[in-house]
């Protein structure tokens, strides 16, 4: 793990210098000499919600940054949430959804995570830099497939069951006034963790399993306020052939674009596209409360220094048993 995190933040650093203006360089170092971390990077907390995604359910919830070792060009911090799973859209018998394919997510569960991680500043004072790692939790209580001939045709007294799922975290990310790259993977553990070669059981021959997801994304400033992001990721998990019809393996893109509200409060749109999840849509906001002071307003990559870190959910995807093989030998047994 130590080798990979080094890897990503390599893959950051390799990816981050682009070009820019000669005037945006002088205004970002003129702006960036009264840069003290000490002063500028403070205790926060909010709230964060979203729409479901490829692999999560609808969900809200609250959280904290804490620096908790702060000099003027670097910091500590500590990072946690907690979110309530609310389940999957399931407006009427005429429209429903799973994020996970094939069973919905129903009822209401909390996950949870954490981030410890460390940020710097460039001797230039106009780039940041920062790696994190951390743990993530999701109990996921499964509803009935989507499928009605599916479930009609279950053996008698099949109900759906409650999974727990855990993955480790971790991130590095460079970031200025306009561009910020970030490199990241998750990777399951426990029970139904990598290399476990188990498969959860959720309803009957359903199971799922939880993703090991990589990635890189760019985010860059278009408009003041406004910025876009696009990335690719990998993505695999336990369910493999031949016990599994629809195996996880394979390369996704991602595109975002998020609005400001204010320095610490902001509302994105998403789409992801991917083999497995096929094309998702999805929407959330973020909001954080802080006693800003005037050396952070209008600053990115003070805010940097300031946000908590992306990617923060264990991701899943439910897999079909392939009926010709043994009972016996799907969903975890």
């Amino acid at each position: 793990l130590r080798r990979l995190s080094i890897a990503l933040l390599a893959s950051v650093i390799a990816i981050a210098p682009l070009p820019v203006k000669a005037e945006d360089k002088t205004e970002t170092f003129d702006n960036a000499k009264r840069v003290n971390l000490k002063d500028a990077v403070k205790f926060n907390w909010g709230m964060q919600g979203a729409l479901q995604d490829a692999g999560v359910t609808n969900r809200i919830g609250m959280g904290f940054y804490y620096p908790f070792y702060t000099k003027p060009n670097q910091t500590w911090f500590l990072d946690s949430r907690f979110d309530l799973n609310l389940g999957d859209y399931n407006i009427s018998p005429e429209y429903l959804s799973s994020s996970i394919n094939d069973v919905q997510v129903q009822g209401v569960s909390i996950s949870t995570s954490t981030r410890v991680g460390y940020r710097w500043i460039n001797h230039k004072l106009n780039r940041g830099f920062g790696i994190s790692a951390g743990y993530d939790s999701r109990p996921l209580i499964a509803g009935f497939p989507m499928n009605e001939f599916m479930k009609g045709n279950q053996p008698p007294g099949v109900l759906p069951q409650t999974q727990f799922f855990q993955q480790i975290a971790l991130s590095a990310v460079t970031a200025g006034e306009k561009l910020q790259v970030s490199a990241y993977g998750l990777f399951p553990i426990g029970e139904y963790g990598i290399g476990s070669n188990k498969v959860a059981g959720i309803y009957g021959s359903y199971g799922a399993s939880p993703l090991m997801t990589t990635g890189i994304d760019v985010e860059y400033e278009v408009y003041p306020s406004v910025k876009v992001l696009t990335g690719f990721y990998y993505q695999s998990n336990e369910s493999e052939l031949p016990l599994y019809v629809d195996p996880v393996d394979g390369y996704g893109f991602k595109a975002q674009i998020t609005t400001k509200i204010n320095d610490y409060s902001s509302l994105y749109a998403k789409m992801t596209r991917d083999l497995n999840f096929k094309t998702r849509y999805s929407a959330g906001f973020i909001v954080r409360f802080k006693k800003e002071k005037a050396q952070t307003k209008n600053s990115s990559l003070l805010n940097f220094f300031n946000s908590s870190p992306d990617y923060r959910y264990v991701r899943v995807n439910c897999s079909e048993a392939n009926p010709s093989r043994e009972e016996d030998e799907q969903c975890g047994d």
